[in-house]
């Protein structure tokens, strides 16, 4: 049970097919995750993973290009948690986010201290937003959304393996 890990854990092994992905607390899991399989099995709603390009200082992903410092070039996986998402025009203070990217909205779960939102981009990539309670407008809808660029990972597509400059934990497994 991931929250109860979570929540208990001081550390915590993050197996996939009897191999160990990462061994970390868990905010390390969480914010730092070595591998594309720990990114999207810790959290709730999980992460959104979108197909991406990176070349030098930027990558490519959902029609918008946003620095990165990330090493290498190709393709990549670009992971951002929802709620690293935002309606254009209700970013909080202090983020740096994307161009906009206009997503069709196809769902709102109000749940009282947050709103969880579905959408689809044009290229039909499914969207996770995680957003403070606001009214939203009707399911088929256009949404303006940006993504906060100091929080969004890469990953290699080919490996799933994080770029970060820094490894995803000093204990990361292959």
């Amino acid at each position: 049970d991931q929250v109860e890990a979570m929540t208990m854990g001081d550390r915590i092994v993050v197996l996939h097919d009897g191999h160990v992905q990462q061994v970390a607390p868990p905010l390390e899991l969480y914010n730092r995750p070595a591998n594309t399989f720990v990114a999207g099995f810790i959290g709730s709603p999980a992460m959104n993973v979108f197909d991406g390009t990176l070349e030098a200082g930027g990558v490519t992903f959902v029609g918008i290009r946003a620095p990165t410092d990330d090493a290498g070039q190709g393709a990549v996986t670009v992971g951002v948690r929802p709620e690293d998402v935002y309606l254009a025009g209700h970013v909080p203070a202090g983020r740096t986010v994307t161009e906009t990217v206009a997503a069709t909205l196809d769902v709102v779960e109000p749940m009282g201290n947050e709103v969880v939102f579905y959408a689809t981009t044009p290229e039909g990539r499914k969207v996770v937003g995680r957003v403070e309670p606001q009214p939203l407008p009707d399911p088929g809808s256009t949404l303006p959304l940006v993504f906060d660029v100091r929080k969004f990972h890469v990953f290699d597509r080919a490996s799933g393996r994080s770029l970060a400059r820094e490894p995803a934990t000093a204990e990361a497994l292959p």
